[in-house]
């Protein structure tokens, strides 16, 4: 084939000779820059690796004319969000599986060895003999920062491939796995693993994730508007590695066997709040602690989740974790629960389904940074506690405006999973409806735009970061924030399973920035809310609140964190109290240097003061109810247990 070959398509191919070089992030990364830590932390230790074989790799990525020779119904994707509308430009929306079968078409066609290339393959290539972080050097000059994506307008590099640093992300052979610092001959990846690497960064895209050595994962069977491909001409290398997950704490002395609860007390009970949330600030962890989501898991022990990170768009996004063991009593030291390479993955759930004994993880997973237009939703399975979890899979594979999971999984009683996630561009909240967990839909895609109005129905629930519970007669009911209706928070009620629903103004004061509601049915029957009396962050005495029982059982003014109980399907709601047992107790409700709950100044002691009449000002909650009665309310630092009795003394 001589140094060059040109297939049947036009194709254009350059032979790579056999050789050796070092793989891997050679700059090193700032102290100071954890952004930088984080992109390039699975791109160490630096290794060696020797390519024993030449191969033959495409000058450029596929194109739209050359793929549709192989799929003509694919020249329906063509200009989707904005992107490859040309014959020239690169072909995006394929997934790895298309990217493979494309390999295996034209192999058949042409008589020769067609694939992907191999993630060494990939970078020993690009790399060109180069050790700097891109073939340009140490910066990579603007005109390689396009939105255009037809192929071969930038300068190639010097064994002559064009369209490494941006343009399209390039799918790659390998399973995504970290690196370990044994030279490697001829290396294909691991046996297997939840994602598949692409390389090379893509249009739309930060400079940083461009490099030659970085690295990006993504579900295989995902498609968007980043994702391309370039072939190799060669047989596959058979040297391969095992996979091993890394032992994180979270999953480290799980006990399978149910623990020995603790009776729940038959007298009103409340428990000293204590942190879930213990975590150094510095690396692996974020200085913005979030979002958080729990469950009681089947031996009897809580998780919770949260994602730590920098910035909440950015894709150095991640989920920390922490196990409560019911035979301490204690939340362990957070550890790393979820990281998906270079990808923001925004908003998170934890659900136990107790007839199946499974544990689900359902999380939104954004193209690359969150805009909020750009998330899909997957989960994955535990069987053995939280201890080992499955490869994801696609809840909605669409990457768009209505992916981001709220902690508020419910299962109806006619077996029904719905997963609730906010609609960031049309607000309100998503309801993604499943009776056997595998199959799912949205009945509110592509419907209009509800009026979040008093009386008026429409394809989903008023405002974000909703709640939603079953009543006795089957109907279902949300509250949520924003889209508030005459002045209060809004309730959605839907008598068709989630289909439609019926706005209206609920008893309560909305919530705003800075918090999350949470609703459930408690076994006992009646309907708990957990809400905040005032939505604007405000000195204590300049709160309005509501009128409700204090941590001593008088009807007062109460303010910041409280409880509402529901006895007739949300009807009324005649318990209001205070989150607080009046201790005057000093608690952590923020991150350093966000607000002082105690003076709402910007604070590194992020400290509330409790009292009598007064919880926490500011807050996500998530709320479950235990198996053995208890209820356990996390905030965004905080973690309450109480039981019925509780909630309910002062009815009278």
């Amino acid at each position: 084939m001589g140094n060059k070959y040109t297939n049947f398509l036009g194709m254009e191919f350059v032979k790579i000779e056999s050789g050796s070089f070092i793989m891997g992030n050679l700059q090193g990364v700032p102290d100071d820059d954890l952004i930088k830590k984080y992109a390039r932390e699975d791109e160490e230790p630096v290794h060696k690796v020797t390519i024993t074989e030449p191969f033959y790799i495409a000058v450029t990525p596929v194109t739209n004319k050359q793929y549709e020779q192989f799929d003509p119904d694919h020249r329906r994707f063509r200009g989707q969000n904005g992107f490859s509308s040309g014959d020239e430009d690169a072909v995006v929306f394929v997934s790895w599986y298309d990217a493979a079968a494309f390999c295996q078409w034209l192999s058949d066609k042409d008589g020769r060895h067609y694939r992907l290339p191999t993630e060494a393959e990939w970078e020993y290539a690009v790399r060109a003999g180069t050790s700097t972080a891109y073939f340009t050097g140490d910066e990579l000059p603007e005109e390689f920062l396009r939105k255009d994506l037809q192929v071969g307008q930038t300068p190639a590099n010097p064994w002559g491939l064009y369209d490494v640093h941006g343009l399209v992300e390039e799918w790659c052979w390998d399973w995504y796995g970290p690196y370990n610092a044994e030279n490697k001959v001829n290396p294909v990846g691991y046996d297997w693993g939840s994602f598949k690497v692409l390389r090379g960064g893509s249009h739309s895209t930060d400079k940083e994730y461009l490099r030659s050595s970085n690295r990006m994962a993504q579900i295989p069977e995902a498609r968007n508007w980043l994702m391309g491909f370039r072939v190799v001409i060669g047989e596959l290398p058979e040297q391969r590695y095992v996979y091993t997950c890394q032992e994180r704490p979270n999953r480290i002395n799980v006990v399978d066997v149910k623990a020995e609860v603790e009776k729940v007390p038959e007298q009103p009970y409340f428990a000293k709040p204590q942190s879930f949330v213990k975590l150094h600030y510095d690396y692996p962890f974020g200085p913005h602690n979030h979002q958080p989501a729990i469950t009681e898991l089947p031996n009897g022990d809580l998780m919770a989740i949260w994602y730590t990170t920098d910035t909440e768009e950015g894709r150095e996004l991640r989920y920390a974790g922490s196990r409560f063991s019911q035979q301490t009593q204690t939340w362990e030291p957070a550890s790393i629960f979820w990281v998906m390479p270079d990808r923001n993955i925004h908003g998170c759930d934890l659900f136990w389904d107790k007839e199946s004994n499974i544990v689900y993880h359902i999380t939104g997973i954004a193209a690359a940074e969150n805009d909020g237009k750009s998330i899909a939703v997957a989960l994955r399975e535990s069987y053995d506690c939280g201890r080992t979890w499955t490869a994801p899979r696609f809840v909605c594979a669409e990457f768009g405006h209505r992916g981001q999971v709220i902690s508020s999984t419910i299962k109806t009683s006619d077996g029904r999973f719905l997963v609730l996630c906010d609609d960031l561009k049309n607000w309100g909240t998503a309801v993604y409806i499943s009776s056997d967990g595998v199959s799912w839909f949205d009945p509110g895609k592509d419907q209009p735009k509800p009026r979040f109005a008093e009386g008026e129905v429409g394809a989903w629930i008023a405002g974000i970061h909703a709640s939603a519970v079953e009543l006795d007669d089957g109907r279902l009911l949300a509250a949520g924030r924003g889209n508030n209706i005459n002045g209060r928070m809004p309730f959605s009620i839907s008598e068709d399973g989630g289909h439609t629903w019926r706005y209206t103004a609920s008893d309560f004061p909305p919530v705003g920035a800075g918090q999350r509601l949470a609703m459930i049915r408690l076994k006992e029957g009646p309907i708990l809310l957990i809400g905040f009396t005032d939505s604007r962050n405000l000195l204590r005495q300049d709160m309005e609140g509501i009128l409700g029982f204090d941590a001593e059982g008088n009807l007062t003014k109460i303010t910041g964190l409280y409880a509402a109980v529901s006895f007739d399907q949300g009807k009324t709601w005649p318990i209001k109290r205070v989150i607080s047992d009046g201790s005057g107790r000093r608690v952590e409700s923020t991150d350093p240097n966000q607000y002082n709950l105690d003076t709402m100044t910007k604070d590194a002691n992020r400290i509330f003061t409790m009292d009598a009449a007064s919880g926490e000002a500011m807050g996500y909650c998530a709320i479950i109810q235990a198996e053995n009665g208890m209820i356990h309310l996390i905030s965004s630092r905080q973690h309450y247990q109480f039981n019925y009795q509780w909630l309910v003394e002062h009815s009278s």
